[in-house]
């Protein structure tokens, strides 16, 4: 069937013809309509009974019925498209007065399609681009287009189409024009993607830059709102990251903070929330700091954190963009001061730096404090700034403050105040940074009193506070405290009361710390349970590497003739001759302390029985050979080594194989002797504990078998009595099996060197 519309549409013009070229063009059809007459049209058409579209020479609101026939109004533009050619190659000034009577008639919306369909449309933004048109009839032909797209999908498809969108966007240019320009611009885009990304790519963007910045945005101001939309519909494309002016995000949080804008609630947020979104693409995040743009930043957060108040958002859509701004702001905040460039631009003793210490002391702004805490946390990622912020800013100081605080409002019964479980992850996240220098830790010691760390442990750390991410924060926190410093170390081991006669006496902060183990949930709170095993591991790795009587209460048989007392030993020991030796005070203090905290054991084997990580693996085989040398460290570890998996993992450390699998003929299943080779024998001997390096991976595994030679060797001297028989000749299988394999091992290293 052939197209209806085949023989109505006009040929489109190829080439453009400017006003005075008389050349004839001849359509299919050729009357030539007066200006009253095509008025007329578009206001005086309606159906006769048979539904054919007539004139309504009464007009009136007969006019305004609704016309379904789409087809009938394209024919009947067919004379107006030859009309307006004509008038146009003529260089006729009438041809103002029929754009106008077009744009007029294009306000309903039953004629924007068939403007469209007939070329009307496309004919006139086509005659927009000549540079010598007439600016009363560039208003006109804005007018049309404006009407034409509005809700007319298949309208702003021609513009894309027919690559008009340049033209249209060079009328930005024109004073006189622009607030026409902008909304006609606005509906050609509107829920259109083609034609945004279109205008993307043309530039509009920077454009829009250029004029908020300039002395000629007083001629649109009372249309930022439109120009904020537009700027929320190009910024969703990927186009932008690369055409945009680089100077966006800056430009517009300037414009919101300025006087013309700052008190209005609706245009901030609009122009914030684009602001964000520009910097929402890395490569402007990187121009933004080195243009030194954070201070502005900064200054909108404040604005949007202290100034506007949510719920004094009048409008619920503006209340609903507040708390998302504030969201996204928090986040883009830690991350520009997560990059590279952030510490290279803004010192420690900036304006940005001060702003973000003034942020911690407002009490009565959690938002601020919070995302103070999260742009400092990003600065102390190097040991260098964040020794600085301890030791010559004493940053430390207000972070524990607010720690405190929200810790207390998270307890308090009744309720004191409203608890922000984002601040305190946001405060424990910055004290986790603070904490990696070893020298700091000392300092952030008090984090360890029984009211700030020990409390958040002695909540439910499977739902209470939006855990597990607090607990988490908290516990791995405090396992960072405790890493290689005497100082907290002696805090945690230290009795809750110094009263004797006190049940607390009996009871430290590493039971509190080791019930957070046991009440975790596996699966919810796994890393939780991770970070209090390696907590208790850096206690006992401390307690076998530094001098005990600084960090162990001394303790005098005479006072508990039940708990220090070993079975069958007097409860005064004789008199000695000699003075006792440093390991001499250690050990019994250490025994004390392992008999008191009998979960130690449960918890030091689930580093060596978890599968996921080998680093922390390997970490606990050294500690336990290092326990090892000790007949007290010795006799916790064979303790963990009962724990179901952790000896199946100790063979396989050693030997590489699973337990059961094929063992050596000469090793007997039944206590027998095992006879070890001279070289396997010398390798073991020779042997010491070793620190693994989780950047050597390759290496991790010989590492892991020599500490677990190293561990098996200790205990056959310190607690062989500690294990069955089978198990004995276990250890001394291990022992023969492991010595041959690092003995090869090393020979084979040493005929590669060769």
């Amino acid at each position: 069937m052939d197209n209806p519309l085949q023989n109505v549409i006009p040929q489109a013009v190829d080439e453009l013809v400017t006003p005075g070229d008389h050349q004839q063009h001849t359509t299919a059809v050729a009357n030539l309509l007066t200006a009253s007459e095509i008025d007329s049209l578009l206001q005086n058409w309606t159906h006769d009974n048979t539904g054919q579209l007539v004139r309504n020479q009464a007009g009136g609101d007969a006019a305004l019925l609704p016309d379904p026939d789409r087809l009938q109004r394209t024919r009947a533009l067919a004379d107006v498209l030859h009309t307006v050619q004509q008038l146009w190659y003529a260089g006729s000034e009438e041809i103002d007065a029929v754009a106008q009577i077009l744009a007029n008639g294009s306000r309903t919306a039953s004629w924007r399609l068939p403007l469209g369909d007939s070329a009307v449309f496309d004919f006139f933004l086509g005659i927009l681009a000549v540079d010598t048109i007439r600016q009363s009839l560039k208003l006109q032909i804005l007018r049309l287009a404006g009407n034409c797209c509005a809700d007319a999908d298949e309208n702003r498809a021609r513009v894309v189409s027919s690559n008009h969108m340049p033209a249209l966007l060079a009328q930005l240019e024109d004073d006189s024009l622009l607030p026409f320009a902008i909304q006609v611009i606005h509906n050609v885009m509107m829920d259109y993607e083609s034609t945004q990304l279109a205008a993307s790519n043309a530039g509009l963007s920077a454009k829009l830059v250029d004029l908020l910045a300039s002395p000629r945005f007083a001629h649109c101001q009372h249309l930022l709102g439109m120009v904020g939309t537009i700027f929320e519909m190009l910024v969703g494309h990927q186009s932008e990251a690369t055409v945009a002016n680089p100077q966006t995000p800056l430009i517009l949080l300037n414009l919101a903070l300025s006087p013309a804008v700052v008190d209005d609630a609706a245009d901030v947020i609009q122009l914030t929330l684009v602001a964000l979104s520009y910097l929402s693409f890395e490569n402007l995040q990187t121009v933004f700091v080195s243009s030194y743009g954070m201070p502005s930043l900064l200054g909108a957060y404040y604005h949007i954190s202290a100034k506007l108040d949510p719920t004094a958002v009048a409008e619920e859509d503006l209340e609903a963009q507040l708390k998302q701004l504030r969201n996204t702001f928090m986040q883009l905040l830690a991350d520009l001061c997560y990059l590279p460039t952030f510490n290279q631009v803004y010192e420690l003793n900036s304006p940005v730096f001060q702003t973000f210490q003034s942020w911690l002391s407002s009490p009565g702004n959690p938002s601020l404090q919070a995302a103070a805490c999260l742009c400092l946390g990003n600065v102390a990622r190097s040991d260098e700034a964040s020794l600085a912020l301890v030791s010559n800013h004493q940053l430390h100081t207000p972070v524990i403050a607010i720690t405190a605080a929200q810790v207390s409002l998270a307890t308090a019964q009744p309720a004191q105040g409203p608890f922000d479980a984002v601040l305190l992850h946001s405060a424990l996240s910055l004290l986790k940074n603070l904490a990696i220098p070893a020298s700091s830790r000392p300092l952030l010691g008090d984090l360890l009193v029984p009211d700030l760390l020990p409390t958040i442990w002695s909540l439910d750390p499977n739902t209470s506070m939006q855990t597990p991410q607090l607990h988490f924060a908290a516990v791995s926190l405090t396992r960072l405290l405790l890493t290689s410093t005497p100082q907290n170390v002696r805090r945690i081991c230290a009795p809750l009361s110094p009263d004797p006669l006190s049940p607390l006496n009996s009871q430290t902060l590493l039971h509190r710390l080791l019930d957070v183990f046991a009440r975790a949930d596996p699966t919810q709170a796994a890393h939780t349970r991770t970070e209090a095993a390696r907590a208790a591991l850096a206690v006992v790795r401390v307690l076998h590497t530094t001098p005990v009587p600084p960090l162990l209460p001394d303790w005098d048989p005479r006072d508990d003739g039940y708990v220090f007392r070993r079975e069958g030993a007097p409860v005064v020991p004789p008199p000695s001759s000699s003075s006792p030796t440093g390991e001499d005070v250690a050990r019994p203090r250490r025994e004390v302390f392992y008999r008191r905290h009998g979960a130690l054991g449960k918890a030091l084997a689930h580093l060596v029985v978890q599968p996921k990580f080998g680093v922390l693996r390997s970490e606990a085989w050294f500690v336990f050979a290092l326990m090892a040398r000790s007949e007290d460290g010795a006799g916790v570890v064979s303790k963990v080594l009962a724990v179901p998996g952790a000896w199946e993992a100790l063979v396989e450390s050693i030997t590489g194989r699973r337990e059961g699998e094929e063992r050596s003929a000469e090793t007997a299943g039944n206590g027998g002797e095992v006879t070890i080779s001279t070289d396997a024998a010398s390798v073991v001997d020779g042997l010491q504990p070793q620190q693994v390096d989780p950047q050597q991976a390759e290496g991790m595994a010989r590492v892991d078998r020599e500490n677990g030679l190293v561990l098996v060797s200790e205990l056959v001297k310190h607690a062989e009595e500690d294990f069955p028989a089978a198990r004995r000749a276990a250890l001394g299988e291990m022992l023969k099996e492991g010595g041959e394999l690092v003995a090869e091992g090393r020979k084979d290293d040493g005929a590669k060197e060769a």
